[in-house]
């Protein structure tokens, strides 16, 4: 065979209308010109071999294995990791096994993308929180003014409610007073003057509010807790355990594949999921 590129497509009652279904089944394969075998997957049984209707390629033709040069310019790959894996599965169909340079692109391109592309995440959304915090610090003075305008003209109302305030508590302490004294005949005339005074007075005069300590231990708790935390986060183990799980992420990023086993799948998740745990976390202590 000379080389020609040729298309294994499905049977014609299948690939009517279902071109999504046909790109996961078609296979493109050259012949070797150095040995009589083919490169690649050889059509199966219940298929169809033909040379019309060859198969323009990934994405609509945009991506195509015969130019790989002008595939890496492409910037549906410089904008995103996505589409990496599968696409180095089709360039191992279409050229040689022996060839290692589509190893060498694809492996260090993968990695060193998915590393660039999570710290260009990470760090524009710190950036954002930062500046909108450096902005917020630099209008502080001018807050100050405004907080300290405010109690000028507040202040006239709250000491008129404080003079009520102590008006009323006055008024209803000889109030109080004077019912304990009417109280206080009362039983002297009905007990002969056996009455004990603590029975009533004490539970009236020594009547306290309820103690707040245990609020204000709580309160104290709390500080004290999201300050250790944000020590934490600010201290350069968590920067070192939060690098390490970046670069484990990337690790399981760039080993993603094709009919991948399910424990490499649940690992994947869940590095995925620990390693937002951990942003969120940073974010929200911080900020």
């Amino acid at each position: 065979m000379e080389n020609e590129i040729k298309v294994i497509k499905l049977k014609l009652d299948k690939i009517e209308d279902d071109e999504e279904y046909t790109c996961e089944k078609i296979f493109k394969f050259f012949s070797n010109p150095r040995s009589k075998e083919l490169i690649t997957k050889r059509c199966p049984t219940d298929y169809i071999c033909s040379t019309s209707g060859l198969w323009k390629g990934l994405y609509k033709g945009a991506i195509s294995m015969d130019q790989l040069q002008e595939t890496i310019l492409l910037s549906v790959f410089s904008a995103t990791n996505d589409g990496w894996t599968k696409t180095m599965a089709h360039c191992l169909d279409a050229v040689d096994t022996s060839m290692s340079y589509v190893w060498i692109y694809f492996f260090p391109i993968s990695f060193i993308g998915s590393f660039i592309l999570l710290n260009c995440i990470s760090g524009i959304i710190c950036g954002l929180y930062t500046y909108s915090r450096k902005r917020i610090m630099e209008n502080l003075y001018i807050r100050k003014m405004f907080h300290k305008l405010n109690l000028e003209s507040q202040l006239p109302i709250y000491l008129s409610w404080i003079n009520k305030g102590k008006t009323l508590i006055k008024n209803s302490r000889e109030l109080t007073l004077r019912q304990i004294s009417e109280y206080q005949e009362y039983f002297d005339d009905k007990t002969d003057g056996n009455f004990e005074e603590t029975n009533i007075t004490e539970p009236l005069i020594n009547f306290k509010l309820p103690d707040k300590s245990l609020i204000v231990n709580l309160k104290i708790i709390t500080k004290n807790i999201k300050s250790i935390l944000k020590e934490t986060v600010n201290s350069a183990g968590f920067l070192f355990i939060d690098s390490l799980i970046i670069i484990i992420c990337v690790a399981s990023t760039c080993s993603q594949h094709p009919q991948q086993p399910t424990w490499l799948t649940s690992t994947q998740c869940k590095e995925f999921k620990l390693l937002k745990f951990m942003w969120i976390s940073q974010r929200e202590l911080y900020f």
